[in-house]
Order: C-alpha cells, then sequence, then structure tokens
C-alpha cells in the first residue's frame, strides 16, 4: 500500500508540473495575443536582438581565444543545416496555425447557418432557446481567448440536446441531426480556442533559432561593422517569423481574430423573422 501511494503522489507531481508548464506556455503567448501585435512584435525582437548581441560579443572572443580559422569555413555547412531545420519547423508551424485559423472562421459560419436551420425547424415555442442560444456564444466571445466558453451557452446547448422538438413530425430527423451538428461546432470551437501548437514545438523553436543565432555570430567576424549587421538581421528574421506564428495562434485573439459576425447576423434574421 506505500508504495501504491507513493506511485500515485509522484503521477500526480508529474502532471501537476505538466499543467504548470503548459499554463505558463499558454499565459505567454495569450499575453502576445493581448497587447497590441506591434507592441508583441516589438517585444520579440528586442529579445531577439539583446541574445544576438550577446552572443556575437561572446562569439568575438572565443575566435581570438580558440584561434578559430579567420575565414569561418567551418561555419557554412552548420548553417545550412540549422537554417533548414528552422525553416522547415516555422513553415510546419505557421502552416498549422494558418490551417486552423481557417477552419474555425469556416466553424463560425457553419454554426451560425446551423442556428438558422435548427431555428427555423424547431418548434415556435422552442424558438427563443435557439436565440438565447446565440446571443449568449455573442456574449462570451471574449471568453474564447484562452479556451474558456460561455456556461449559459453550453446550459441551453445541454436543453435542446434533451428537449429540442421539431414544428412538424416529417421534420424529426433534420431537427436531430442540426442539434448534432450544433452541438459538435460547439465543441470544435471551444478545441479551436486552445493553441494548435504543442509547448515541446514552440520550446525547440525557439531554441533552434537562436541556435542558428549563435552559428551566424561565427560569421566575418573580422568586420565588426558586418558582423553585427548579419547577425542582428538574422535575429530581427527570426524573430518576425516567431512573431506571425504567435499571432495566428489563436484563432480568438489577437489582431487575426476570427469574430461572431456570422451568429450576430443570425440573431438579427431571427429577431427579422419574429417581427
Amino acid at each position: 500500500m506505500g508504495t501504491a501511494h507513493l506511485l500515485a503522489r509522484g503521477m500526480r507531481g508529474k502532471r501537476t508540473a505538466v499543467a504548470n508548464r503548459t499554463l505558463f506556455m499558454d499565459r505567454l503567448i495569450l499575453w502576445l495575443n493581448s497587447v497590441p501585435p506591434w507592441l508583441a512584435f516589438v517585444a520579440i525582437v528586442l529579445v531577439y536582438e539583446a541574445f544576438a548581441i550577446g552572443v556575437s560579443l561572446l562569439a568575438r572572443r572565443l575566435y581570438s581565444h580558440w584561434h578559430f580559422p579567420s575565414n569561418g569555413s567551418f561555419v557554412p555547412p552548420w548553417i545550412s543545416i540549422v537554417g533548414g531545420l528552422n525553416a522547415l519547423i516555422f513553415a510546419f508551424i505557421i502552416f498549422t496555425v494558418w490551417a486552423n485559423l481557417h477552419a474555425a472562421s469556416a466553424d463560425v459560419d457553419s454554426e451560425a447557418l446551423t442556428v438558422r436551420m435548427l431555428w427555423r425547424d424547431i418548434t415556435p415555442a422552442q424558438r427563443p432557446q435557439v436565440l438565447a442560444y446565440s446571443r449568449a456564444v455573442i456574449a462570451g466571445w471574449s471568453q474564447l481567448c484562452g479556451g474558456q466558453g460561455n456556461s449559459e451557452a453550453g446550459r441551453i446547448q445541454h436543453a435542446l440536446e434533451r428537449y429540442a422538438r421539431p414544428a412538424t413530425p416529417a421534420l424529426l430527423g433534420q431537427v436531430d441531426d442540426e442539434v448534432d451538428a450544433l452541438t459538435a461546432l460547439r465543441n470544435r470551437r471551444l478545441r479551436a480556442a486552445q493553441s494548435g501548437v504543442p509547448e515541446e514545438l514552440w520550446l525547440g523553436t525557439i531554441v533552434l533559432s537562436w541556435i542558428l543565432i549563435a552559428i551566424t555570430s561565427f560569421v566575418h567576424p573580422e568586420r565588426r561593422d558586418m558582423h553585427l549587421a548579419l547577425v542582428a538581421c538574422t535575429a530581427l528574421a527570426l524573430g518576425l517569423l516567431l512573431w506571425v506564428a504567435a499571432m495566428i495562434d489563436y484563432p480568438y485573439c489577437g489582431g487575426s481574430t476570427v469574430t461572431p459576425v456570422p451568429l450576430q447576423r443570425s440573431v438579427d434574421w431571427m429577431l427579422g423573422s419574429n417581427s
């Protein structure tokens, strides 16, 4: 019993540590999305440039201390390898988050259409529930930035799952399909509110980009101006790529935000149909 208890405590400790790391990474990316995009860009670039300057000064000292070849002939192969890995990982991340952004936008359009169809096919007495659901989703839209849904919308959606009735018996199957589609679309919207990039991939991307900056700092050390300019431009380019990926990682945060405009149009349509 004692061993089993210790193992259980160890597993709980590991799960807590993983949750804390995830929370830290989420908070970091969410902070970048909560401030103006230009401020997030400046913050990322400043960190990258500070690292570039520090590693460049260190590289110049190592050159004179360890007597590296002055022409830096050992550097190009490593730049090609690490640069190619950086290009691959950044392309993968940006493609993934861009696809997630477009999928989230398409899901909101589908949810707005499903709301209209359900409102049309459900009994008139239950139509106010569909309208209340749409309004609750819109009212809690800001909570999606960070992965939280509106509890009132969830309560109404569960009630519709249990008690939705068609306006006519012929529409029974269609209403069931529409309620199922609404549930699936809401769940997908809540999942899309989370980061689409695992924290290990973020960490690997940052470390790999810093390795490339460090390798670049060994190019042209004999010319201070060219040396610093090359390293600074490399840091700027990598910081820009990281900023682009971070800004579109959360579909409901930041500058490239998926808005509830389609749902608002459905609300206006339902109100207009009632009048």
